[in-house]
This record gives structure tokens, C-alpha cells and sequence, in this order.
């Protein structure tokens, strides 16, 4: 335990006789780290929000021209029978010329013309649950196109969430690979700071070795060195996301309206996120010093 003391005072005082050189450092791994751990950070807070957004959906099943109404029952009853399957509604030729006509608002003179008989019947579904809940349960519905009499087709009303899952995947890869890069920047940054104490203490070391000192008695206040400056470019990073979330969510949900309700600044920071983000800085501070210390003849 002394041991670890006394490696630790020799880290803080390297720190105190080139303050500026290691607030440079600092900064610098700082501001990699919350660049790639904001795109990471994002994604993650999306993702979110898709997987809540995406815990329901909408699927119309039309039917054949003409099908009787108990007939039109029988199915509907059917389709209410599927697991995750929460309301059916049966929507007429006039009710969805009404929709049409709305939805159209300035342009619904190009419809207004256009009769009822030309639209066709459907059943609207709404299905909750798990995301792999809801998409199978559509893919049995689309199973049952052709196959029960009277469905002719079976097409998902809300199928947008989805293709912005698949944007959210590559934006997540891309956070990935720029924590990786950043890693191997933030280790040559913090090598290059850490080799330069080594060579401006070279003779006090030559000197130290002569007396009989081991090299684990030299080398650990130089590996804590890096790792504390690892630390704290990380715990400055941790602070720059927190901040970020803290002060620009509120303005974000306001911009954004109400599905941003479900994220809170526990998505972008949360005790796993920041010991990660610790070990992260430790690591990267560790792998350093052992560089520094390979490139340095002691």
C-alpha cells in the first residue's frame, strides 16, 4: 500500500513540474473521447427511442371486392386471434375515401370526384409488443395473404422505423471504429508525453539504476503517470458528455416534441458508460507506458 502511495505522489508530482504540457495532453484525449463517445452515446440514445417507437405497428390486410360482411367478421375475428394483435378495425370504401381526402388537404379536389366503389376494403391491426414480437407477428399475417379466402394483401402501414434501425446500426459501427481509433491515438498521444519525461529524467534514472533501484521501482511512477493522465482526459470527457446531456436535452425534447421524453441524461451517462469510459482511459494509459518506456534505452 506505502508502495502505491509513493508511485502515486511521484505521478502527481510529474504533473505539478510540467502542468501545461499534461493540461495539453488531457485536453486532447478529452476532446477524442467525447467526439467518439458522443457519436456512440447518440446512437445509443436513438436506438432507444426506435426500439420504444418500435414496440408497436400498424399492418392493413385488405380484402377481396365484394366479400360479404360475415365474412369480413370472420377474418377480422381471426386476425384478433393472433398473439400481439391489442385492436382490429374494419375500414369501409367510404371511410378510406375520407382518409384519402384528408390526408390529401390543398389536393383533395383530385379525389373528391373519385367514388367510393373505387377503393378497397381493409382490416387495420395494431399489434404491441417486443420489437421481434411485433415482426412476427406481421410476417404470420403476411403468411395468411392467399392463403385465407378473402385476404388478397397484407402490407405494413408503419415500416419507416425499421430502415432508420438499419441507419442506426451503421452509425454505431461507425462510433465503434472511431473509440478504436481514438484509442490508438489517445496511447501515442499520452506515449509521447510520457517518453518525453522519461528523457528529460534519463541521468536521475542512470543514476538510480547505478545505486541498485530495480526497474519496478523506476518504471511503475512512469506507468502511473500515464494512466492518471489516461484518467484524466476520460473523467474530462465523462464531464463533457454529462454536460451535454444535462444542459442540451431539454432544449433537444423541446426542438423534437414528445417521443425525446424517453430519454433522460441516464442515457448518455450511467455508471456502466463511465467506468467503461475509466477503463477506457486506464488502458489506454497503461498500454502507453509500457511503450514509452520500450522506446527509451534506461
Amino acid at each position: 500500500m506505502m508502495n502505491l502511495y509513493y508511485y502515486f505522489i511521484q505521478s502527481l508530482k510529474a504533473f505539478r513540474r510540467k502542468p501545461l504540457t499534461h493540461l495539453l495532453t488531457v485536453g486532447t484525449i478529452a476532446l477524442t473521447l467525447t467526439l467518439a463517445g458522443g457519436i456512440t452515446l447518440t446512437a445509443n440514445a436513438l436506438r432507444t427511442i426506435s426500439e420504444k417507437w418500435g414496440s408497436g405497428a400498424m399492418v392493413a390486410v385488405y380484402l377481396k371486392d365484394g366479400l360479404p360482411e360475415h365474412k369480413v367478421e370472420t377474418i377480422r375475428k381471426k386476425l384478433t386471434e393472433i398473439d400481439g394483435v391489442t385492436k382490429t378495425r374494419v375500414i369501409s370504401k367510404d371511410l378510406a375515401r375520407k382518409r384519402l381526402i384528408q390526408s390529401l388537404e390543398g389536393d383533395a379536389d383530385l379525389v373528391k370526384s373519385v367514388e367510393n366503389e373505387f377503393f378497397p376494403v381493409s382490416i387495420e391491426v395494431v399489434i404491441h409488443g417486443e420489437t421481434e414480437k411485433v415482426n412476427q407477428c406481421v410476417e404470420k399475417m403476411k403468411k395468411l395473404s392467399g392463403v385465407v379466402a378473402g385476404i388478397t394483401d397484407v402490407r405494413d402501414v408503419h415500416t419507416w422505423n425499421k430502415k432508420v434501425g438499419h441507419v442506426l446500426d451503421i452509425v454505431y459501427l461507425i462510433g465503434i471504429i472511431l473509440m478504436i481509433i481514438v484509442l490508438v491515438s489517445t496511447t501515442y498521444i499520452i506515449m509521447v508525453t510520457t517518453r518525453l519525461t522519461v528523457e528529460n529524467h534519463l541521468s536521475e534514472i542512470k543514476l538510480i539504476k547505478l545505486l541498485g533501484a530495480r526497474s519496478g521501482f523506476i518504471n511503475t511512477p512512469v506507468i502511473f503517470e500515464a494512466m492518471l493522465t489516461g484518467l484524466a482526459g476520460a473523467a474530462l470527457s465523462l464531464l463533457f458528455l454529462w454536460a451535454a446531456g444535462h444542459f442540451g436535452l431539454p432544449g433537444l425534447k423541446e426542438m423534437l416534441g414528445s417521443s425525446w421524453e424517453m430519454i433522460s441524461v441516464n442515457d448518455f451517462l450511467n455508471i456502466r458508460i463511465i467506468g467503461l469510459g475509466c477503463a477506457f482511459g486506464l488502458l489506454s494509459g497503461l498500454l502507453s507506458g509500457k511503450l514509452a518506456l520500450m522506446t527509451v534505452k534506461t
